[in-house]
């Protein structure tokens, strides 16, 4: 089954708060995190309740849909691990490396 995407404008996406901060080259900091956390929980809400579950038990994507909120799920709980890498390097840089040490990790099953 093919989904059609929306047509795409080059600000499509970008919230404003974010697409005005200067890019330092060292990864996200701390207020963007926070802002893309805020942008994913947005996001998970409209996936998973009101229309979005109905329109697809509709048509029939209720796997692709259910697919998309686990994805969405996963990314949700990634930057909330780096929010807390984050805190924590500010505060205790050899717990920052623990945690990003425990993160490169493969899970175990």
């Amino acid at each position: 089954m093919h989904i059609v995407e929306n047509e795409q404008r080059p600000d499509a996406g970008q919230d404003a708060r974010r697409s005005s901060l200067p890019d330092n080259g060292h990864g996200a900091n701390q207020s963007e995190l926070d802002a893309l956390l805020e942008d994913l929980v947005a996001i998970h809400v409209e996936l998973s309740q009101g229309v979005m579950p109905r329109a697809a038990r509709i048509t029939g994507t209720g796997h692709q849909l259910a697919q998309t909120v686990a994805r969405l799920e996963a990314a949700i709980r990634t930057t909330k691990e780096l929010l807390v890498d984050s805190r924590r390097s500010t505060s205790d840089p050899p717990a920052r490396r623990a945690l990003s040490a425990a993160l490169q990790r493969p899970a175990s099953s």
